[in-house]
């Protein structure tokens, strides 16, 4: 079982109207599934872990270690990995992009160390924990938001508004707290993770805009489904509170597997609401999420891809999505391979993880036209302007719980692994060699 990276978003969203000019639009609605990945290119490079594991011993001494050893032999995407039972090596293979930043061997080490139970204490199962993180607000912000939300309902003007606007974007950017376990809150796999998941907060709540078709945030799914209120005249001056949380998961990772070859067919990341998540067995969650919410994760599901060439840190985060659910599979086959140094003596570059980071606050104002009520507070009687308000504070995260099992692996029909296997094998430069290309059948 593999977690990870659980945390915090607050935004506000104060629907005040759209001017009659202003559009409507409907945000597409997400796609229920994440596409099927890409088939393998027909050029592919492997990746000795034994002879990486020497070479490595053996720069440590020199204190120099080349790029090819560091960079997980220049590979951008693992695809899988083959056991030379004749050598006893373990020999990981995919995608070598010119154009696209390589691997870091380090982060492969830190899950490699974590399925060992490297990190769990006495080495012990019982101890076990997955690579996680979170970034939690005090809870006390949590209630004072909650008694700022309420003011905010039952204010009578527009100046008690503002006032309390102000109040909750001073509470909103109090310091959260930043909680690193089952790897080294030093290493660059836990800054990745929780990168990742700060920033999720800010394309969850809009802060951040993000320029892919068909994606929104939550909160511009909020303003969408309130001028539909809007037209209906179904709105009110404020909504409910609403506090929502999300987590990345690995979605359904299917390997496939023929003799001495594992294939990672299938390893999405996908954002489940804290619903979802519960019924998966995670993360213990305070309550049901807002409609929207499920939809906001359906569309980052359905445009993981586009978001992470955008924002590049998505595309770390799947790759340590791989690498878990990589050493999870050699744990689960029990490959002989010995990596002494990697699992004990490699050393780790060491990364700044703050313990703390400020909070993400949003605040949308929208505005409409509307025939003025005898008595409303919130519009001036001459001009016919009225203003409601919503709120909606998010919560957003990651967990890795990746889990291999038998029903994990399927073996493929005719020849097409063994034939990737004898092509590795044949094309290998010299039996020390680190890494090499070659070339699918």
């Amino acid at each position: 079982m593999v977690r990870a990276v659980c945390a915090l978003v607050l935004s506000l969203l104060v629907v005040l109207a759209p001017s009659p000019a202003e559009a409507a639009a409907t945000p597409e609605r997400a796609l229920q599934s994440s596409p099927s990945p890409a088939p393998p290119r027909t050029r592919l490079r492997a990746v000795s872990l034994v002879s990486l594991d020497r070479d490595l011993r053996k720069a440590g001494t020199q204190r120099r270690r080349p790029a090819e050893l560091l960079s997980l032999g220049g590979l951008s995407k693992v695809l899988g990995y083959m056991t030379d039972r004749k050598t006893r090596d373990l020999i990981v293979f995919g995608e070598a992009e010119a154009n696209t930043p390589p691997l870091q061997t380090q982060d492969f080490v830190v899950a490699l160390r974590n399925s060992k139970l490297k990190y769990a204490a006495g080495g012990k199962a019982a101890s076990y924990l997955a690579p996680s993180c979170s970034i939690d607000p005090n809870p006390e912000v949590i209630r004072e938001l909650g008694e700022i939300g309420q003011r905010i309902a039952g204010s009578e003007s527009a100046a008690q508004i503002e006032e309390a606007l102000a109040q909750w974007q001073t509470a909103c950017k109090r310091p959260q707290r930043v909680r690193v376990m089952g790897v080294p809150a030093d290493t660059r796999f836990a800054r990745v993770m929780v990168t990742a998941d700060y920033h999720l907060k800010r394309l969850a709540d809009g802060s951040e805009a993000l320029s892919v078709p068909g994606f929104a945030s939550l909160t511009e799914l909020e303003v969408a489904r309130s001028r539909e209120e809007i037209s209906e005249g179904r709105a009110s001056h404020t909504s409910a509170p609403s506090f929502n949380r999300f987590w990345f998961h690995p979605g359904a990772n299917r390997y496939a597997v023929d003799e001495d070859v594992v294939i990672i067919n299938e390893c999405p990341v996908v954002l489940l609401t804290e619903e979802q998540h519960l019924t998966r067995g995670g993360v213990a969650g305070a309550g049901r999420p807002d409609p929207l919410a499920g939809e906001f994760g359906q569309s980052f599901t359905a445009h993981y891809r586009e978001i992470a060439a955008a924002r590049p840190m998505y595309r770390e985060l799947e790759n340590l999505f791989r690498f878990v659910a990589l050493a999870a599979i050699m744990k689960y086959r029990r490959e002989p391979a010995k990596l002494g140094y990697l699992l004990d003596r490699f050393p780790l570059s060491q990364e700044e993880v703050p313990n703390a980071l400020p909070g993400i606050s949003n605040v949308k104002y929208v505005t409409w036209q509307a025939p003025a009520e005898e008595g409303d507070p919130f519009s001036p009687s001459v001009q016919g302007e009225r203003s409601y308000q919503l709120w909606i504070p998010s919560c957003g995260g990651v967990s890795m719980d990746v889990k291999v099992t038998k029903a994990s692996f399927a073996k493929p029909e005719g020849k097409r692994l063994r034939q990737l296997r004898k092509a590795a094998l044949a094309a290998r430069p010299s039996p020390r060699a680190v890494s090499w290309e070659f070339e699918l059948p």
